[in-house]
């Protein structure tokens, strides 16, 4: 879906369009919805990359809120995706990644704790690439989606 708006208010009418469209159809026909944003968070300067954050938490809130968490599961996605810019800083922020400090311990706890210690802070960064895109967006995955990725 994509919506052209630089509105909070019309992103969150959108997003829950979605949730409804989602809601109303199996999910066997509708198991994930990409809603375009590049109205949002527009650019690649830290002021953008601070609106996107805004926005997305409003979101994320909300659905946590009307306890649509239980059934969907958000990833946000940015030209200039950075988490250590995300608050909270030091805890999960949902539809994000983990914080950049838990990569390491949870890498340990994968069994890879050499090269935990042998990545440099730099190296770690990188992983905020995975949620680089050209215009900020955000996917919509049934908890069926999310379970079956973990």
């Amino acid at each position: 879906r994509y919506s052209p708006t630089t509105d909070a208010c019309m992103t969150m009418s959108m997003f829950w369009n979605c949730i409804c469209e989602m809601m109303s159809e199996p999910d066997a026909n509708l198991s994930s919805i990409m809603l375009s944003l590049p109205g949002i968070g527009m650019g690649d300067s830290e002021e953008a990359h601070k609106r996107f954050a805004a926005v997305v938490e409003l979101v994320g809130r909300y659905l946590c809120l009307f306890r649509g968490d239980g059934s969907f599961g958000l990833v946000h996605f940015h030209p200039v995706y950075d988490r250590s810019t995300i608050h909270p800083l030091q805890k999960p922020s949902y539809g994000h990644l983990p914080p950049t400090s838990w990569l390491r311990p949870i890498l340990k706890m994968g069994g890879h704790g050499v090269e935990a210690e042998e990545l440099s802070d730099d190296e770690l960064a990188l992983s905020n690439y995975q949620r680089r895109a050209p215009h900020t967006a955000i996917n919509i995955l049934r908890m069926s989606q999310v379970n079956a990725a973990a």
